[in-house]
């Protein structure tokens, strides 16, 4: 559900709260970094950094997403490949479309920098199951039980859960019409940033800002209760 602007948008407002809050300093790593919506609001804050992914579709639309902006490197390569070291990471919708979700964590804290954060989307509860985690590829869903092991080489500094309540209805509501799909589980994780149908008549008619800002606040009340279907994760590395 996040190709669903607002709740994109709902995740860079709260982006930008720990971010203010942290005072987290550049460079970044958009890390599985999609079309690069998280990297031009960074770029838009003055930020400079880098966005990597493994589909080479999404590098060619981030590639004219962000052509206006240079102060950011663009590569298409797997994460564990890459080497440089930065004070933010981003990884937002991909540790649950990678089979060794754990490799990836780690290699994280290898690029960090003493003191350097990371923030992680998860999707949460094994009961949130549902016909868009394999439309979107996922292999797993976590419980803050495991999200909290496999950052255990990191200070937790916050869990947010952006979906409830209003989010989470939503998607209950839309899954309901997602047909079934033939591909395999790498092609739907390549394709999972670009597939756009589901959102198409929303996203041009229900995008306005001024629309969701009550909606975002009323989210943002329930935060702290893991009642939802996917959070937000602030880490810093020790």
């Amino acid at each position: 559900m996040v190709n669903f602007k607002p709740l994109k948008q709902y995740m860079l407002f709260l982006t930008d709260k720990l971010i203010k809050k942290y005072n987290i300093k550049e460079p970044f790593l958009d890390a599985g970094g999609g079309t690069g919506d998280v990297s031009l609001f960074l770029l838009k804050k003055g930020f400079n950094g880098k966005l990597i992914d493994f589909s080479k579709e999404a590098i060619k639309q981030v590639k004219i997403n962000l052509k206006d902006y240079k102060n950011v490197k663009i590569e298409h390569k797997s994460i564990i490949k890459e080497k440089n070291k930065y004070n933010l990471i981003i990884l937002w919708d991909v540790v649950e479309h990678i089979k060794y979700d754990n490799k990836i964590i780690d290699h994280c804290h290898k690029l960090l920098n003493k003191n350097g954060y990371l923030i992680v989307s998860y999707i949460t509860k094994n009961k949130e199951w549902r016909k868009d985690d394999i439309m979107y590829g996922h292999f797993r869903r976590y419980e803050i039980k495991d999200i909290k092991k496999q950052l255990s080489k990191f200070e937790i500094l916050e869990i947010w859960d952006f979906t409830f309540p209003i989010f989470w209805l939503m998607r209950r509501l839309y899954v309901n019409f997602i047909k079934d799909f033939k591909e395999n589980r790498i092609e739907l994780t390549k394709h999972s940033s670009l597939r756009m149908d589901y959102f198409k008549f929303f996203n041009k008619r229900l995008s306005n800002k001024i629309l969701w800002k009550p909606i975002w606040y009323l989210c943002y009340i329930f935060k702290n209760y893991n009642l939802g279907h996917q959070s937000l994760v602030l880490v810093k590395k020790i």
